[in-house]
Order: C-alpha cells, then structure tokens, then sequence
C-alpha cells in the first residue's frame, strides 16, 4: 500500500539521518500525545524505535 502511495517505507528513505535521532526523540517524549501512549516511553526507547525504523 505504502509504494502504491508513493509512501516512504523506512526513515532514511524520508530523509531523515541518523544524528537527528536524538532531536526526534526529545521531541516525540516532550509531545502531549504520549500521555495516550499504551506503554511509557523514554528517550532511550524512542531511539531504539528510531534505530529500527531506520
């Protein structure tokens, strides 16, 4: 579905590198919507994240 959109699949294909990983995180741990999260997420798990969709 994502090719048929023309969608990225990973980050790198987004443009995003990985020394950004780290602003990205701090801003999706500072973001109101984590207060929904199902599971508390610090920025050590948000990286991991990061890293896997890389």
């Amino acid at each position: 579905m994502y090719r048929m959109c023309g969608l990225p699949m990973y980050l790198r294909e987004a443009g995003i590198k990985p020394e950004q990983f780290e602003a990205v995180a701090r801003a999706a741990v500072n973001d109101g919507a984590m207060i929904v999260n199902p599971k508390a997420a610090g920025i050590e798990d948000v990286l991991k994240i990061l890293a896997e969709a890389y």
